[in-house]
Order: structure tokens, then C-alpha cells, then sequence
């Protein structure tokens, strides 16, 4: 079953940001509700005109808290869609967004949801497989580095938003899962975006995570070396580890992220996804 959402999305986002000129289709692309079999409802964006010969690159999109439930459609309000309409010609990618049902499980405890509707996309539309990301805020942002680890190699690059790996973890103690999930993540280039005044999520659990990946890096052989690189915009390289930190914004730093220059192009640089063989993690499956 198929549904137009994008007036549907339009009102919801006017409604939420008192902004009337959200494009709504058309030569911005179309938004659409898909319906799984066990009829689970998710969202998918196809940008405007003809699949390149490799397929469209593909960005799969995790929702927050505050999207979660069933309608299919509160994940389309915040986070990475209003800047796709916003500036519609820099995302030349079909976007999954599926939405995570409850506030109180995890996107890992769905990773089974969001692989279905990814493959029913690329059932319907032409993906290229090599080039498919994750990215997510908050809750999303956890969701990012838990399914990025628990499917090494899908991804050919992740973009965790205000996310977190232990929840209990504060700037002065490192626990949980962050090393074993660092070390499955490790071939997948990141870019990790947090605000300093987060009161929500300690910008301290995004420092520690590229930390950890920074520090084992340092252990690979060759061209997997990587480098930790702190900035506030594209640079124009393929630096395929950066954080960058927001020091005037709190939890609510993905409008910033979002229409941060070069995102998009930064994912387009990473491609096709690396396989590797590392297992995924007990803890994750």
C-alpha cells in the first residue's frame, strides 16, 4: 500500500516550525508511506528525475524518542527531512526512514524492522548497493552505532547525531559496550555530530566513541589508518573519522547537523561499503 505523504508532512512541519515553504513534491522530490507485510508503516524519499546507472545512493534515517510510534509519519518531521526540503538538490538519495514503535526499546531491539524496510525499497526502487548510510538522532544516534555494529560492512558511512553507546557513562568513566561496538565500526567511516550543552546526552559519550575508534585505528596496518578529525565544516578531504562538536547548542543540535556544508557529499565519498570479516558482536545479534 502506498500513501503520498508529502503534503501530509508538509502540514506537520509547517505546523512545527511555523515555516509555510516546505516544498511538497514535485521537482523537490517525492515522500511516500510504504507498508510492510506484517503492515508496519515506514516513509521513503525519491529525489526528483532518473536513477543514476549504479542505482540511487541510499540513506537509511533513524528517529528520536519523540517520533517514535506506528503512524508512519512522525519520523518525516524532524531531523533529516527538513533539510532535505530545505535544499532538496543536495540529497540525491532515496531516504528509508522507518520509525521505531516505543519510546522505551532500542533501535537495536528493531534492527530486524529496519532491514525490511530497506529491502523493500530496494525492491522497489534502483539502490546501489554499495552506497547505502545510516544516520539517526538521539535515540537514532544510539541506534546508528548499535546497528552499524551489529552489520559490519553494510554501511559505507554512518553519521550518529547527539547519539550514545552506554547510557550510564559520564565524562569521567567509560563502560559498556563502547569498545566492543568501536571495534565492529571500526572499518565504517564516521562522522559524529553532538552539542556541547547537551543536557540530554553528554557530548562526552561522542568524544569517547571516536576516541576509541581513533585509538584503535592507530593499531591497523596501512591505508585503514585513520585520523580523528575535529571540525566545524567540510574541509573538502575524505577524512573518513571527524566529530564535530557545537559548543552553543544543546540536545537539539540536528537542524545544525543536517544542513551541515558537505554532509551529503561527504557520504558520497565513501563507496562501495568494505565487507571485511569481522564478526559482529554477541551482545548486538
Amino acid at each position: 500500500m502506498k500513501l503520498a505523504l508529502a503534503v501530509v508532512a508538509c502540514a506537520a512541519w509547517v505546523a512545527a516550525t511555523g515555516c509555510a515553504s516546505l516544498p511538497v513534491g514535485g521537482a523537490a522530490g517525492e515522500l511516500l508511506q510504504e507498508s510492510l507485510n506484517e503492515g508496519e508503516k515506514f516513509a521513503v524519499y525519491v529525489p526528483p528525475g532518473e536513477a543514476p546507472a549504479g542505482g540511487w545512493p541510499c540513506i537509511v534515517f533513524l528517529n528520536g524518542s519523540g517520533e517514535c510510534g506506528t503512524d508512519g509519519r512522525k519520523q518525516t518531521t524532524v531531523g533529516l527531512m527538513p533539510a532535505v526540503w530545505a535544499a532538496s538538490t543536495r540529497w540525491p538519495f532515496v531516504i528509508v526512514l522507518p520509525q521505531k514503535p516505543t519510546r522505551e526499546s532500542k533501535w537495536l531491539d528493531h534492527k530486524e524492522l529496519m532491514m525490511a524496510c530497506l529491502n523493500a525499497a530496494k525492491e522497489q526502487w534502483s539502490i546501489d548497493e554499495g552506497r547505502i548510510y545510516l544516520t539517526g538522532l538521539s535515540q537514532g544516534g544510539n541506534g546508528t552505532w548499535e546497528i552499524a555494529a551489529a552489520y559490519p560492512g553494510l554501511f559505507a558511512a554512518v553519521a550518529p547525531v547527539c547519539g550514545y553507546v552506554d547510557p550510564q557513562m559520564n565524562a569521567n568513566r567509560w563502560e559498556g559496550d563502547g569498545a566492543t561496538i568501536a571495534e565492529a565500526v571500526l572499518i565504517t567511516p564516521v562522522w559524529a555530530f553532538h552539542g556541547a550543552c547537551d543536557d540530554v546526552v553528554p557530548a562526552a559519550q561522542t568524544r569517547r566513541m571516536v576516541a576509541a575508534l581513533d585509538a584503535l585505528a592507530v593499531e591497523m596496518p596501512g591505508p585503514r589508518k585513520l585520523r580523528a578529525v575535529q571540525v566545524s565544516k567540510d574541509d573538502g578531504t575524505r577524512s573518513p573519522l571527524r566529530i564535530t562538536i557545537y559548543p552553543d547548542l544543546d540536545h537539539g543540535c540536528w537542524d545544525r547537523a543536517y544542513r551541515e556544508a558537505g554532509l551529503p557529499e561527504w557520504f558520497l565519498r565513501f563507496g562501495p561499503a568494505e565487507t571485511g570479516d569481522r564478526p559482529t558482536p554477541k551482545s548486538l545479534q
